[in-house]
């Protein structure tokens, strides 16, 4: 069921988080995963995700968006 994941906030009074877009997700349930597999990283540049690893605040290498520039 979707209906939990669909109200997301941000916690920032931004609003709805990129997941409950459905344009955003993590790989991994571990809040610190060890590593992310570099070619899962390129396959999804490769198709214009933005991959939390490369974030300046905030380094999150478990999520992957088709978002930018919000």
């Amino acid at each position: 069921m979707l209906t939990p994941l669909l109200s997301r906030h941000d916690g920032l009074g931004r609003g709805f988080t990129v997941h409950s877009w459905g344009i955003a997700f993590d790989i991994n349930a571990n809040p610190r995963p060890v590593r992310v597999h570099p070619g899962l990283v390129k396959h999804f540049k490769r198709w214009r995700f933005t991959w939390g690893g490369d974030f300046k605040r905030n380094v999150d290498p478990m999520h992957f968006q088709y978002a930018s520039g919000y």
